[in-house]
């Protein structure tokens, strides 16, 4: 029985210790951080254009795991709306291209750089959608918003 407790005492050690590494933490910091967008929001003319947004921890300073993409919603709706979207693994390793039909968002470096090219917006109504990542079980979003066309 005693060796039972003791084996089952190491078990919980083991899974405890290893679920405190999370996929944000930095090198010499083991803390249990959230990944961020940085910046949260970007905005861009109707003319489109490109921008850049950086995930990193709320603290530390590097990513050191990939997070994968989840969902892609329009944020201003009040029923929940899904937005589709292609992802897309390119020949080079560790790069990924997200994209619906107007906002393409290229992923390198282990997922810590994100470069956004929106198009052109040919109507005079704004669009928005935001897209949700995860690493591990932790969550994280940024919108991508577009003014419309003014004449």
């Amino acid at each position: 029985m005693k060796k039972m407790y003791h084996f089952l005492l190491a078990t919980v050690t083991l899974v405890a210790s290893v679920a405190m590494i999370s996929c944000n933490k930095t090198d010499d910091d083991f803390s249990n951080n959230v990944p961020q967008a940085d910046p949260s929001e970007v905005l861009f003319t109707w003319e489109g254009g490109e921008k850049d947004i950086t995930v990193r921890p709320t603290q530390g300073t590097r990513m050191t795991q990939d997070w994968f993409f989840v969902e892609a919603d329009i944020p201003e709706e009040a029923v929940f709306t899904k937005e589709r979207v292609i992802v897309d693994t390119t020949k080079t390793p560790g790069v990924k291209v997200i994209s619906n039909s107007w906002v393409t968002l290229t992923v390198t470096d282990l997922g810590r750089q994100i470069k956004v090219k929106a198009l052109r917006n040919r109507t005079p109504s704004q669009r928005a959608i935001r897209f949700t990542g995860k690493c591990n079980n932790n969550r994280f979003s940024f919108i991508v918003r577009q003014k419309g066309i003014s004449y």
